[in-house]
């Protein structure tokens, strides 16, 4: 079964958000999660990020939250601008269904994946 590019892209924004255990989520950097995604070698521009990021927001996989006024985490639907709400840190959050889904994919990923191409050890 062929993955969509859509679905990839999710595995890695929700892979990145789980490479840091943190109850309030992982903190990051727009240019941090954009770089992520850039070394696993997707060409992402910012505005499909945001809809990748809405999206998993959406399906319950991913809560968006942000430091508010020095006083407690404000999630993305309480912000008040939207679109200022990626400037400086802002934290990824994976729900339980987005792990179920990273798990899903992960051993998705594994099986379609040929073992001779899985990049593991030194290749000269």
């Amino acid at each position: 079964m062929l993955w969509l590019r859509s679905q990839l892209i999710d595995y890695l924004v929700l892979d990145y958000a789980l490479a840091v255990e943190d109850a309030h989520g992982r903190p990051t950097l727009w240019a941090s999660l954009g770089n992520h995604l850039r070394t696993a070698n997707v060409n992402i521009s910012d505005l499909e990020l945001i809809e990748t990021l809405k999206g998993l927001r959406q399906e319950s996989r991913l809560r968006l939250i942000k430091w508010y006024d020095g006083l407690s985490f404000q999630d993305y639907s309480e912000y008040d601008e939207h679109r200022g709400f990626f400037n400086g840190e802002f934290r990824l959050l994976v729900t339980r269904e987005g792990r179920k889904y990273h798990g899903e994919a992960q051993t998705h990923l594994l099986v379609a994946t040929p073992a001779n191409n899985r990049n593991i050890g030194f290749h000269a």
